[in-house]
């Protein structure tokens, strides 16, 4: 591509961007702003922790990325640890079904939760073959337990990111029992360092 090209790419993108992306956010931050008549004013901004119905989905919304984020992080972390640190069969077929929630719509988890937590659900199934539940009983997983299950499958959804991003970093890392033998952990081992120190 030649550079008058790639300039008017660059050109392109920007104003894309500005107009759809800067622009739309810098008018809602300067509306929280200004008053009705013009003047600047914080009446918006403190009224948002005043009223405790939005101080409520702040912390709501607080809860679920934090609760989300841990749940990721608890299944993501150890696949792509597993992932890098071993080989075993079916190793490609594993790697690639670990992305799945990435490319199913959001409404298929739905499904799926329903199918294990609902009240004729594999979880109750469970229970009553294993006799910890009564065969006339269900518990409603997600009927008292809404907030939970919405962090559960927020954080079942977005796991792959994380593991990508996992990955791909101890993807960069050296390991020990991999040639060559040419990283610092390498020569630590060599050193007569135990595995686990370096």
């Amino acid at each position: 591509m030649s550079k008058s090209a790639s300039r008017l790419v660059l050109l392109l993108t920007a104003l894309f961007l500005g107009v759809f992306l800067v622009w739309p956010v810098f008018e809602s931050v300067l509306g929280a702003f200004i008053d009705p008549n013009g003047r600047f004013s914080s009446a918006y901004l403190t009224e948002v922790f005043r009223n405790p119905i939005y101080l409520e989905g702040l912390w709501n919304a607080l809860l679920m990325g934090v609760g989300s984020t841990l749940i990721a992080l608890v299944i993501s972390l150890p696949l792509a640890w597993v992932g890098d640190r071993y080989d075993f069969p079916g190793k490609p077929l594993l790697s690639a079904l670990v992305l799945a929630p990435m490319v199913l719509p959001p409404f298929v988890g739905a499904i799926g939760m329903i199918a294990v937590f609902g009240q004729m659900g594999a979880v109750n199934a469970l229970l009553h073959s294993l006799g910890l539940l009564a065969p006339d009983r269900t518990i409603d997983w997600l009927g008292r337990a809404r907030f939970p299950g919405i962090v559960l499958l927020n954080g079942l959804h977005l796991y792959p990111i994380l593991y990508l991003n996992a990955a791909a970093a101890l993807a960069n890392v050296d390991p020990v029992r991999k040639p060559p033998k040419t990283s610092a952990a390498s020569a630590s081992t060599s050193s007569s360092a135990s595995r686990y120190l370096s």
